[in-house]
């Protein structure tokens, strides 16, 4: 289930980098110790920045951003198999080409 998010396109193709799991597990957009999430659609990100946990038993590992851009969508929290979507960015380079960055 995606997020209320973003919908970006260039000429009528729609844009966006799929954020995907590493490892099947539970994704966290927060630790389990805040009620903060790390982070929301629209908000800017930088590459290696975490978007959230990915939970295997007691392990929690960092989702990190694939490349520097703008988070579009976010799934909820909730168990998710190897390679499963879990968002979508609009990368440095798709905002470029749409001449939303310099």
């Amino acid at each position: 289930m995606i997020l209320d998010g973003v919908t970006l396109s260039i000429d009528g193709k729609r844009i966006g980098t799929p954020i995907l799991a590493a490892a099947p597990g539970l994704f966290m957009r927060a630790h389990p110790s805040r009620a903060e999430p790390f982070i929301r659609p629209g908000q800017s990100i930088a590459a290696g920045d975490t978007l959230g946990l990915l939970a295997m038993g007691p392990v929690l590992l960092p989702v990190a951003a694939p490349a520097t851009g703008i988070v579009l969508s976010l799934i909820r929290t909730g168990a998710v198999g190897f390679g499963a979507t879990l968002g979508e960015i609009a990368t440095l380079a798709e905002l470029r080409a749409m001449g939303i960055a310099a």
